[in-house]
């Protein structure tokens, strides 16, 4: 059975920026079932917008995403980062409401690791793969 590992916005643009680090660990992971939300969709998009970057870019960016298994917001995620978020506050941390969004929707399908940079998902439940 494949394992379930969601992709983070910065993975998605180390990887289409050929990070070195970013493509060596996709190239380990590449059987297992990789999931997007369109959270990180939207924040890939925006920084290739804002930096005008070529058509062609934006179509590899596309092409990339589209290997990915879209994986949405549900209400039932919804509600369990603003849980999550709560008991973040309540203690005195913080979190981008972003990220706390993307790791309620993995963990609700039962995804437990997360490729990205952001050691922040760790306080999130989530397992980073980094690179």
């Amino acid at each position: 059975m494949q394992e379930r590992i969601g992709v983070d916005t910065t993975f998605t643009i180390d990887f289409l920026n050929g990070d070195c680090g970013a493509i060596a660990i996709a190239k380990g992971v590449c059987s297992e079932a990789l999931f997007i939300t369109p959270i990180s969709i939207f924040e890939t998009f925006i920084g290739l917008a804002v930096k005008q970057r070529s058509p062609e870019e934006r179509r590899i960016a596309e092409g990339f995403i589209d290997t990915l298994e879209f994986l949405g917001i549900s209400k039932e995620s919804a509600m369990h980062a603003a849980e999550m978020q709560a008991s973040l506050i309540r203690t005195g941390k913080k979190a981008q409401v972003t990220d706390v969004l993307i790791a309620a929707a993995y963990l609700e399908i039962g995804c437990k690791k997360i490729l990205t940079r952001d050691q922040n998902f760790a306080k999130l439940g989530l397992k980073v793969m980094n690179y």
